[in-house]
């Protein structure tokens, strides 16, 4: 390898370097929003949600529960429950 070829590969190494770093300083001190744009997410990381997209699950069956009414305990009956139940 010639010293031009090491000095080429450096300066191509040094841009895709400072790229790399401008990229993570402005997704550490730029804008704190998570709805971030599609192209500042790199290629090689894997998004949450895109699962799901993919995945329709069938809407969940609501289950009605009866309401009831409950007597609120007094204050002096919750400090003292204990010591009545000797």
């Amino acid at each position: 390898m010639s010293k031009d070829d090491k000095i080429a590969n450096l300066e191509q190494e040094n841009a895709q370097l400072k790229t790399q770093l401008s990229m993570l300083q402005s997704m550490l001190y730029g804008s704190k929003s998570e709805k971030r744009k599609q192209a500042d997410i790199p290629d090689n990381q894997l998004s949450i949600f895109a699962q799901d997209k993919e995945q329709k699950t069938e809407p969940s069956q609501e289950i009605t529960v009866p309401a009831h009414k409950r007597k609120r305990k007094s204050l002096y009956e919750q400090l003292y429950q204990s010591t009545w139940n000797v």
